[in-house]
């Protein structure tokens, strides 16, 4: 230790001081959250039969984590098409369900999840991984239901006519 002599406030000369070890912890963030796999796999077996928070099922495993032990929020970015049509309905558990309408044939639907840590510092980090949702579904499609299908989605993207 190096002495320590400080001016005394009652004296003009100087004064014994005491001394104390501190230390000061920053929780640096030295890493982002990352995923199990570049491309998660799941299913919905049969969108007909779900009425609302269908769970879709991830074969094989799919997660999150991060190396520094942060706890991570998980969320769908709304950006691909039927993103709308599914949730994270807790944002600390990597689960997604099928919101039970919208989908009225076997579709492989993109989403883009992210999970973001969750800190009280500014240096929270993020990742962003693609699942790949095989929804599939028991329904008869009908002349009515295809024709209704393909309106929608002209709706949606208008057909240019030459």
């Amino acid at each position: 230790p190096i002495p320590c002599r400080a001016l005394s406030p009652t004296t003009a000369g100087p004064a014994d001081c005491t001394t104390a070890l501190v230390t000061i912890t920053y929780p640096y963030n030295a890493h982002s959250p990352s995923f199990n796999q570049r491309i998660g796999q799941a299913t919905i077996a049969d969108a007909e039969a779900c009425t609302e928070g269908c769970p879709a099922v991830f074969d094989p495993p799919f997660s999150g984590s991060d190396a520094d032990g942060d706890v991570l929020e998980y969320s769908i970015i709304p950006f691909t098409d039927h993103a709308n049509l599914f949730e994270i309905p807790d944002p600390s558990t990597l689960a997604i369900s099928y919101k039970g309408t919208g989908v009225s044939q076997d579709e492989i639907v993109t989403l883009l999840v992210q999970a973001k840590e969750k800190r009280v510092m500014d240096d929270a980090r993020s990742a962003v991984a693609v699942v790949k949702v095989n929804v599939s579904t028991t329904a008869e499609i009908t002349t009515k239901t295809r024709l209704r299908y393909l309106l929608s989605n002209l709706q949606k993207q208008p057909l240019l006519l030459i």
